[in-house]
């Protein structure tokens, strides 16, 4: 805890700040890469354009 002094006031500060790993700490890179790969082999069927007098 801090004092601080300004405009004839005395003001206490304290910084509250905990500590923790980040949140990708010991994950498995592999893991995550393969997951995105799936996600975008899945969805690439709805990005294409349709054939010309196809349905709609």
């Amino acid at each position: 805890m801090g004092e601080d002094h300004a405009d004839d006031r005395k003001h206490i500060t304290h910084f509250n700040y905990h500590y923790t790993t980040g949140a990708f700490y010991k994950k498995d890179l592999a893991l995550g890469i393969g997951f995105a790969l799936f996600g975008m082999i899945v969805a690439a069927p709805l990005l294409r354009k349709p054939k010309k007098g196809g349905k709609t």
